[in-house]
């Protein structure tokens, strides 16, 4: 490299021995390269040159004062002069030496941008020492500003001038080996701050390059590239993600740093449909760590609020939980699971709930989405058949009727279900099993021994949660005098009735017309009994109108002349319309459509109906138009030692216990 020659000249009376530092100086100055100089000769320089300021500084007067900092002056230009030349050839130095290979070709950099600084540094200490005094002088005649201050970015600044496009690609390379690996943070924030400071420090504009304009575009593609799998430690990841850029980028404005945030979040947190996905998956994690998930959700919150998503956040929060708490229910997660799953619901709204503008969007959305009859009713639904199967399932003593009535409550609040699960309850736990099994259930609810899990259950919702629920009340008391009057009519309690008022059978049948039935005399006599004797204990004023019977809502148990694999006779469990049809059947063995169409006055409808169950069991044989008697029958394989079966309407024979 030519260095260019450096002369210091002081024009005057020379004071003590000046003129002689002065012509060492200048002769050291003009021997020395740049690039080869140590760090012991600039200091003896820097000697010389404070000796030179300090043996004129006082005598000198004021006109050669003037001319000493011109020469100053003079002598960093040329000094400024030689280290852009220096500057210039390493830049020069790296393009000749490229390979192509990115990464090679980074590692290049490196080791020329830091061989480029460790030279300045060395020459740092002349530059602050001419600069002394100067700084006046240098703003006043249009010369940089701190040559000092600025000799960190002199590589930089020649590599701008003559190779932006590669420095760029460089810049950009520094981050991809940032995120890939945090090892190389630091030096890529380093480089990215230079480039940075360097920017905002030029004396000429470089047009088109702008650090916090590519780190912007850069990022954006990066977010796009993400691929983050939805799940508890997505929000984990992402957050990663966001503190290694914050650290890359340290030295950029605040303004920059956020909106690349607000970047990451929207190609990813963001991105269509995965906020949704993230959400449910926490809410869904109630076996996970809740202090772990609560700070998970929160900080969900608070981003998504950030984000402008707030009202997606509250949508896929309430849609979560009823999502989270159906699935249970359908999956019959246990009575444990479940308890679980409802204290991390009452967890997660208690902690979101803190946010007083949230808490009125969410009440009004929450109460929305639960008093939609489908949400509601579907859940209360799956509660009382789980429920259902836990009674059945209860004969080895293992229902814990407590538990499962706190439970109840819980949901019922937490949900807003009280009308829903009521019903739910009372018509699928209850009133059908009552209507279908009659009497034997009746005597089985009522259990003097001890109560059973079904009385368990509606006595602690009755006095425990919901106390003066009328309609609790009214079917437990409506069943409590089916079973009193059924006790004193032994002669016709194989009819099994079971007496509701309008109001409960509501709960189970809304008929648009009764249906019509003559029923045979056995049956009307039978009933007969039963009515009167009913109405007999009553007042009739209080009744508006006389009992009813709802055919397709009455158990008859006919004793027929089959014996089971158990040596007992075979009970059938009917309905009224298919134990008027069967009956007909005493009398005569076949019967035409229109025999029995005479006989038993059903609307065609239920008469095809209630034959072709028959027909299905195996009961009645068909021919053309014609019905038989099967006096082969054989009933389906019996458990548990039972003896009777219930014919359902599509003629499927059900064991009972």
């Amino acid at each position: 490299m030519r260095q260019m020659d450096l002369k210091i000249e002081l024009h005057g009376t020379p004071q003590s021995n000046s003129n002689a530092i002065e012509d060492d100086l200048t002769a050291k100055l003009n021997a020395l390269q740049v690039d080869n100089a140590t760090i012991d000769e600039v200091s003896s320089l820097c000697n010389m040159v404070s000796q030179f300021k300090n043996s004129t500084s006082r005598t000198r007067p004021k006109k050669l004062r003037k001319r000493l900092s011109s020469s100053g002056r003079d002598a960093l230009r040329l000094l400024d002069l030689n280290l852009d030349s220096y500057a210039s050839n390493m830049v020069e130095k790296f393009g000749n030496q490229r390979s192509g290979c990115l990464d090679t070709d980074y590692e290049l950099f490196r080791s020329v941008d830091s061989a480029s600084q460790q030279t300045f540094m060395v020459w740092l200490p002349l530059l602050r020492l001419l600069e002394e005094d100067e700084s006046t002088a240098l703003q006043a005649n249009g010369l940089p500003n701190s040559l000092s201050r600025k000799v960190n970015f002199r590589f930089l600044e020649s590599m701008l001038r003559s190779q932006a496009e590669l420095l760029k690609t460089i810049l950009e390379h520094s981050w991809k080996l940032a995120r890939d690996e945090d090892v190389f943070i630091a030096e890529a924030r380093k480089l990215t701050t230079r480039i940075h400071e360097m920017l905002q420090n030029l004396e000429w504009k470089a047009s088109k390059f702008s650090v916090e304009s590519i780190y912007l575009d850069n990022t954006t593609r990066f977010a796009s590239t993400l691929t983050l799998v939805p799940a508890t430690s997505f929000l984990t990841q992402i957050m990663e993600v966001i503190i290694t850029e914050q650290k890359i980028t340290s030295g950029l404005s605040w303004n920059a740093r956020e909106t690349a945030r607000l970047k990451i979040l929207e190609h990813t947190l963001f991105r269509p449909g995965l906020l949704g996905e993230l959400i449910r998956s926490l809410v869904g994690d109630y076996c996970g760590s809740w202090d772990l998930n609560q700070a998970a959700i929160k900080n969900l919150q608070d981003l998504a609020q950030i984000g402008g998503n707030g009202d997606v956040f509250l949508n896929e929060i309430i849609v979560g939980i009823y999502n989270t708490m159906d699935q249970a229910i359908l999956q019959r997660c246990g009575l444990p699971a479940l308890r679980k799953l409802i204290k991390y619901d009452e967890e997660i709204l208690r902690l979101l709930l803190q946010d007083l503008d949230f808490k009125v969007e969410f009440e009004a959305s929450w109460g929305t989405h639960c008093e939609s009859r489908i949400y509601a009713t579907k859940m209360a639904t799956g509660i009382s058949k789980w429920l259902n199967e836990e009674f059945r399932r209860s004969l080895n003593g293992s229902f814990n009727g407590k538990l499962w009535t706190q439970n109840i409550a819980r949901i019922t609040e937490l949900f807003g279900l009280q009308e829903t699960i009521i019903t739910a309850f009372l018509n699928h736990c209850i009133i059908r099993r009552s209507i279908k099994e009659g009497g034997a259930f009746l005597r089985y609810l009522f259990d003097p021994v001890s109560p059973v899990p079904e009385i368990q259950v509606l006595d602690g919702l009755l006095c425990e949660h919901f106390p003066g629920e009328c309609q609790l009340k009214s079917v437990r008391d409506s069943l409590l005098t089916s079973l009193s009057i059924q006790q004193h009519l032994d002669s016709s309690s194989w009819l099994g009735l079971v007496f509701l008022s309008e109001k409960d059978i509501e709960l189970v049948y809304k008929p648009d017309s009764v249906t019509p039935v003559r029923l045979p005399k056995s049956l009307q006599s039978s009933w007969d009994n039963v009515s009167g004797r009913y109405l007999s204990d009553q007042n009739p004023a209080a009744y508006k109108k006389k009992l009813t019977l709802i055919p397709m809502l009455n158990t008859v148990e006919l004793q027929m002349p089959f014996i089971c694999s158990n040596s007992k006779p075979l009970v059938l469990q009917l309905n009224l319309l298919q134990a008027s049809v069967l009956m007909q059947f005493d009398q005569c063995n076949n019967l035409s459509f229109q025999d029995l169409l005479d006989r038993t006055e059903i609307d065609t409808f239920h008469l095809q109906m209630s034959l072709q169950s028959l027909v299905n069991t195996g009961l009645l044989l068909q021919k053309d138009n014609h019905y038989t008697f099967n006096d082969v029958f054989e009933p389906a394989k019996l458990t548990n030692g039972s003896n009777i079966v219930r014919v359902d309407f599509r003629g499927y024979q059900r064991s009972r216990k």
